[in-house]
């Protein structure tokens, strides 16, 4: 099936809300002792990909559970940025770890802080956990075990939508009007 006709499938504002949990992280340091941080650190990439969210935080997180038997948290970070004063948000499928309760980011402590961006506010939504025996590594790939990358579009896509009717609200348009427009050119893309 070609893109053009592949149809466009986001899950309702109902179903994300029962899958995915707030989630708060602490700082890694505080949860894994300084032998497990040097083997991690060993493992891991700690230069950031070009961009936030399209770099190894499942990896890391694998790599986290490898050295200290923590399990591994899939879920959605929604992440605003700061660069050269222009601040910006973006939803990302994301993974990290949690241990005796404490769930934590080695990826935020270790990784990010090299970006060319300043990380402004983390927050975290959860949708599962697994252990490192749930994944298969070839060739230091893994894959996401969840629907974080369906949960994370369905994200951005709620999102836009409710800027494009604050902005029309703002303007004085009806907002009820655009909504319902709004929501048939939706259902016109998913189902073509």
């Amino acid at each position: 099936m070609s893109k053009t006709n592949q149809k466009m499938i986001f899950l309702e504002y109902d179903q994300l809300k029962e899958t995915l949990k707030e989630a708060q992280t602490v700082i890694s340091s505080e949860i894994i002792n300084e032998e497990q941080m040097e083997q991690v650190k060993n493992l891991i990439e700690l230069k950031p990909a070009e961009e936030i969210g399209k770099g190894q935080c499942l990896y890391n997180a694998y790599q986290v559970a490898n050295a200290t038997g923590a399990k591994i948290v899939e879920g959605i970070a929604n992440i605003q940025v700061e660069k050269e004063g222009l601040e910006s948000t973006t939803i990302i499928k994301h993974a990290w770890n949690i241990l005796n309760g404490n769930q934590f980011d080695i990826t935020k402590d270790l990784v990010w802080p090299n970006l060319s961006v300043n990380l402004k506010e983390i927050n975290y939504l959860s949708a599962e956990e697994f252990s490192k025996s749930d994944y298969i590594l070839d060739e230091n790939i893994l894959k996401f075990n969840s629907q974080v990358d369906l949960m994370a579009t369905s994200l951005k896509f709620l999102k836009t939508k409710e800027i494009i009717l604050l902005y029309l609200n703002s303007m004085g348009l009806d907002k009820i009007f655009y909504e319902q427009l709004l929501t048939d050119c939706i259902n016109s893309i998913k189902e073509n």
